[in-house]
């Protein structure tokens, strides 16, 4: 299912999602590794975040990927996701929350900073941001 979101959903991502990732590999990955919250409709998947919470050292946790099918985007959806991994590492006791994300997506990036994310460095073609978990 994941994996058919993320196609109906790649042209939306500048650059194409397949250009930067194996679509297939990507969500074995994910489904794998990954701590993984979705929203079904009738059976289907509508959206999904992918979080790791791996790094028992540091204690940061990553959000990987954030997709919402298309007739289901600007319900609320998105933010629920992220308050529910945001919740989910604080009772892990995580520090701080990472993601990364293309500059392009000036959509997701408002979104982030309005959860209250901060910029923490650019690179070519997309910034990595942050979230204190305190």
């Amino acid at each position: 299912m994941i994996i058919e979101l993320l196609h109906e959903l790649e042209n939306d991502f500048d650059p194409k999602l397949s250009a930067v990732i194996d679509i297939p590999n990507y969500a074995e990955k994910i489904k794998n590794n990954a701590k993984i919250i979705s929203y079904f409709d009738n059976g289907n998947l509508i959206a999904f975040i992918a979080f790791y919470c791996n790094d028992l050292e540091t204690r940061i946790g990553f959000m990987s990927m954030l997709a919402v099918d298309k007739k289901n985007q600007g319900k609320g959806l998105a933010k629920n996701l992220i308050y529910s991994s945001i919740e989910f590492l604080k009772n892990e006791n995580f520090h701080k929350y990472r993601l990364e994300v293309f500059k392009k997506n000036i959509k997701a990036i408002n979104l982030y900073i309005k959860l209250g994310f901060k910029v923490i460095s650019e690179l070519d073609f997309s910034v990595i941001m942050e979230l204190e978990l305190n």
